[in-house]
């Protein structure tokens, strides 16, 4: 016949009871009740009748007990996943909580976890890959939300700091934006998304793709046109 874990020996019933009273926790006072049983020279049956639980939970509680004393008697949160991010890029993501989304842009005036959840999400898909062309799209992944002055997300780099495959999309990537339709906004005209570009220089944008784009700007239009007429 299996012989039971024997309860941790620098505690008692009494002990136990007194803790089940000042417990705030209705399950903790529950299971240091059930154990005092046990102390109290009781059968593991009689502490699962008396936390009206099985012999395996009872178990369960004995060796959470043994481990952590009367706190491992508190349900808690699963630890869940380890985090994506390493210590310098939580203290850039906290910046740029503080620092609050682009309202036009982004679309809130708040930001939210998926707001900010993408850059990582595909630097983790697409990174340390030995494809030249999947770490060109790594890069700009990872560096398409920065902003020339540095007051961009998720790393706050600063000018050339930033890939110029980012520093390319980034203007691509804001002028189709403001192109297009959204949820929360109606698309700009191309003109005024230009504007919006050209204003950018300097501060969200690298001026030297901001003066390309300028100097591209009878073909970008074309585009534009043709796009918004299907």
């Amino acid at each position: 016949m299996r012989t039971g874990i024997s309860l941790r020996a620098d505690f008692d019933a009494e002990s136990l009871r007194r803790l089940a009273r000042q417990s705030k926790h209705a399950a903790q006072a529950r299971r240091l009740l059930a154990l005092a049983a046990i102390y109290d020279g009781g059968s593991r049956s009689d502490a699962a009748r008396l936390g009206n639980v099985t012999l395996q939970i009872v178990r369960d509680w004995v060796l959470r007990f043994n481990e952590r004393g009367p706190a491992g008697l508190i349900d808690g949160k699963a630890p869940g996943p380890k985090s994506l991010l390493n210590d310098a890029q939580r203290a850039a993501l906290a910046k740029a909580i503080e620092r609050g989304p682009t309202p036009y842009l982004d679309g809130v005036v708040r930001w939210r976890l998926c707001d900010l959840a993408h850059v990582e999400v595909g630097r983790k898909i697409l990174g340390e890959s030995s494809s030249e062309l999947i770490q060109t799209a790594e890069r700009i992944v990872a560096g398409h939300h920065e902003k020339w002055d540095g007051s961009g997300y998720p790393s706050s780099l600063v000018g050339e700091g930033i890939s110029l495959e980012a520093r390319i999309v980034a203007v691509a990537d804001v002028f189709d934006a403001l192109c297009s339709k959204r949820p929360y906004k109606a698309a700009w005209p191309v003109e005024r998304a230009r504007d919006e570009i050209l204003k950018g220089s300097g501060t969200h944008f690298d001026p030297d793709c901001v003066a390309a784009f300028e100097e591209k700007w009878p073909q970008i239009a074309a585009v534009a046109a043709m796009a918004e007429a299907g």
